[in-house]
Parts: C-alpha cells; structure tokens; sequence
C-alpha cells in the first residue's frame, strides 16, 4: 500500500485589476470600496492519496481532496461577480471531496 500526501499553497492577491481601473493601477486596491481588506489572504489544502497494488494489472485508489475542508478566504468583491472566475479560489473552492476507483492495465 502506498500513502502520500500533497501540500497546496495558494497565494494570495489584491482586490486591483489595470483592466477596470485602468493602466498603471496594479495593487492600488481600486476594487475595494475601502469596507473591507485590500487583500485577499493566502491559504493551504492538503489531499491524501493511497493506493493499494492487487496485483500487476489493478490498483485500487482513494483520495481524499482538501482533507482539512480548508475553503478559500471569502472575496467580497469578485464573489458571485458577472464572470467571475472560481479559479481564483484553486481547488479549495468545492470544499473536501473524495475519489475512489480501480486502475486496470492492460
């Protein structure tokens, strides 16, 4: 059987964008309306995979994604936005799921 795990870290941003605010206004905070933080904190997932080898042609796996149910920090500005992108919030953003399943070769 083998068991590993995997550190996420996903850098935080500032509520700034030269496209709405215009050139030269990167990390100014023009996005914010001045009643909440400028920026958006940093934040770390962890997944734990394991497998378990049957025999040359399977291997049964699980994972368990985001471990801890770490969700991104709330973004007030961009959170439900017309086009907002979720990646902003990486894989935490659909909170811990698992996955399990069988790996056949051939």
């Amino acid at each position: 059987m083998l068991v590993s795990a995997t550190v996420n870290y996903f850098d935080g941003y500032d509520l700034s964008a030269e496209d709405q605010t215009g050139p030269g206004t990167a990390g100014d905070c023009g996005l914010s309306d001045g009643t909440i933080p400028c920026k958006v904190s940093d934040y770390i997932t962890v997944d734990l995979n394991t497998s378990f080898k049957v025999n040359d042609r399977f291997t049964f796996y699980v994972n368990a994604i985001n471990l801890f149910d770490r969700l991104p920090p709330l973004d007030n500005v961009t959170y439900g936005a017309h086009l907002y992108n979720p990646v902003q919030g990486g894989l935490g953003i659909l909170g811990r799921y698992f996955r399990a399943g069988v790996k056949v070769g051939l």
